[in-house]
């Protein structure tokens, strides 16, 4: 599950990038789009990329309801595992037996009902820490070429 979530969320992210860059692209040059009457086609362009946007985040919803999921019931299968398995080593005949182990499980069953949170906080960490790389592995720009007086990056 939390594969396919960072999966989703690194889509989600790569569809949100081409939605802003289209938006920067359409600020800057508002003036000729108008000039032009290009309206229309940068209108359908955004609306497309923000129509898969939502696609990728309504998968993504879908996984964090089966994290949920998981994360609600995994306490209660993984408590009644230890259970059976008990029961099948042991002769459990007394009742005192049984609550004794039900109480022992669930003493350690809040420790098991974090483990999805902590997945899933560790998947978005990675997907932030990739990113993150990879813009410090960025070639570094050259200080000759940086903008002069005129903003055309001549060199100085």
């Amino acid at each position: 599950i939390t594969k396919s979530f960072r999966k989703f969320l690194f889509g989600k992210y790569g569809f949100a990038d081409k939605r802003m860059t289209i938006m920067n692209q359409v600020l800057q040059a508002i003036r000729v789009i108008k000039f032009y009457a290009w309206e229309n086609s940068f209108v359908q362009g955004i609306e497309e990329q923000r129509c898969e946007e939502v696609k990728i985040s309504r998968k993504l919803a879908l996984q964090v309801a089966k994290l949920m999921v998981s994360q609600n019931f995994a306490p209660s299968l993984f408590q009644l595992a230890i259970f059976v398995v008990y029961a099948l080593v042991h002769d459990v005949n007394s009742v005192g037996i049984i609550f004794t182990s039900i109480a022992l499980v669930n003493m350690i069953r809040q420790s098991f009902a974090i483990l999805p949170f902590i997945f899933s906080t560790l998947q978005t960490s990675s997907a932030t820490l990739t990113d993150i790389k990879k813009y410090l592995l960025l070639p570094e720009i050259d200080p000759k070429t940086e903008a002069g007086e005129g903003g055309r990056g001549e060199i100085q």
